[in-house]
């Protein structure tokens, strides 16, 4: 597990970056490399380098993900809709055309 500085005063009950990675399964790296990329979980720095996540924004996030495949169904089938919609209304001015 990474270690604190003990000069440094984290919020109560905050994650390093091996502890969310342990608490979300993943592993200390793959949060550095969405940290860099700006994905992944909500994370804070003290003075600008000392990194650290709180319990409450690891628990949203993996809801977050959980969530994902339900909504990117649903805006799937959105999608398929407003194309079927579209695709009728012009078929339905054409045969108005011919009549």
């Amino acid at each position: 597990m990474s270690k604190r500085s003990p000069d440094l005063v984290f919020p109560k009950g905050s994650l390093t970056t091996a502890e969310a990675a342990e608490f979300l399964k993943s592993t200390a790296e793959s949060l550095t490399v969405q940290r860099c990329r700006g994905s992944g979980p909500p994370w804070h720095a003290l003075l600008g380098k000392h990194i650290y996540y709180l319990p409450d924004d690891l628990k949203r996030y993996q809801q977050q993900k959980s969530d994902a495949p339900r909504v990117r169904a649903r805006l799937v089938a959105e999608r398929r809709a407003a194309k079927a919609k579209s695709e009728f209304e012009r078929l339905t001015r054409e045969a108005e055309k011919l009549r």
